[in-house]
């Protein structure tokens, strides 16, 4: 056998563990993905620049907080369980609403005064489709993240002024409108029930309170059956018919004729 052949021999072996090693493999992936950011680093791109910031951002800025005494907790409790278990078990996924349960009330001592749905706008004088509730409450008052996440937006809105919205995965999203001053900034992880900003007055209100919506995979839905504050219908009151006359107040019942034995009468058994 010539030189050529065994080299040549020598080349497919090597290539065939190579291509059998999952180290290699890793190794490859990891250097695709490192010239992947190499390149977008080097295209001075809007695009481009928002990613390298999210990729930085991710890897060198993101610090989870993780209460260990919860979570140890939690896990000795035997009452936990990942929302992804099931799926991948092979059975249906919970809906997002069993996976998101534990919502709280974002304001300490507010009053929901008005509901979702339509009403006559307090401030235009119009009717109008609510997409979320009012909670009023003395302008400075706290204002809670209703759920644990990640704070998506923080601006300005000319309706709802200063506004918040936060990611809680699964789909649910929350917004925060009318506040006054912001305690959060964008892409910051909060817990449910942390402080994210103050009870305040900027947009369009007659009155400090905060609007909260709560979106499920980018519908709003109603915020009140969330937080478990949904208003208990009155109990119908009951009145006569039209066609039944009302009792007077001595309706007695008249006396029938009386009836006398003969005798020698016979009774209709006999």
């Amino acid at each position: 056998m010539g030189f050529g052949y065994r080299w040549h021999s020598l080349g497919r072996r090597v290539a065939a563990r190579l291509g059998d090693s999952v180290f290699v493999r890793q190794l490859v992936v990891a250097a695709a993905f490192y010239f992947a950011v190499w390149g977008l680093v080097q295209v001075d791109l809007p695009f481009t620049n928002g990613l390298v910031r999210l990729i930085h951002w991710s890897v060198a800025e993101y610090q989870p907080k993780i209460d260990w005494e919860k979570l140890s907790g939690a896990l000795s409790s035997g009452n936990w369980r990942l929302p992804a278990l099931p799926a991948l078990k092979g059975g249906t996924a919970p809906p997002p609403t069993e996976s998101l349960s534990g919502f709280v009330f974002p304001v300490d001592g507010g009053k929901v005064v008005s509901r979702y749905g339509w009403r006559i706008h307090p401030v235009y004088g119009d009717k109008r489709f609510h997409q979320g509730i009012d909670i009023a409450a003395p302008q400075g008052t706290p204002v809670k993240a209703v759920y644990g996440g990640y704070v998506s937006r923080v601006g300005n809105d000319e309706l709802l002024g200063h506004v918040v919205e936060i990611n809680h995965g699964n789909g649910f999203s929350s917004l925060y409108g009318h506040l006054g001053e912001v305690l959060v900034k964008e892409r910051q992880v909060v817990r449910t029930g942390e402080v994210i900003a103050e009870v305040g007055t900027t947009g369009i209100t007659n009155g400090p309170h905060l609007h909260l919506e709560i979106k499920e995979r980018g519908v709003n839905v109603d915020p009140a059956i969330r937080l478990g504050v949904v208003e208990e219908p009155a109990a119908p009151v009951l009145g006569p018919a039209k066609d039944e006359p009302a009792p007077g107040p001595a309706d007695k019942a008249a006396p029938g004729p009386t009836v006398r034995n003969l005798k020698g009468a016979k009774g209709a058994g006999g």
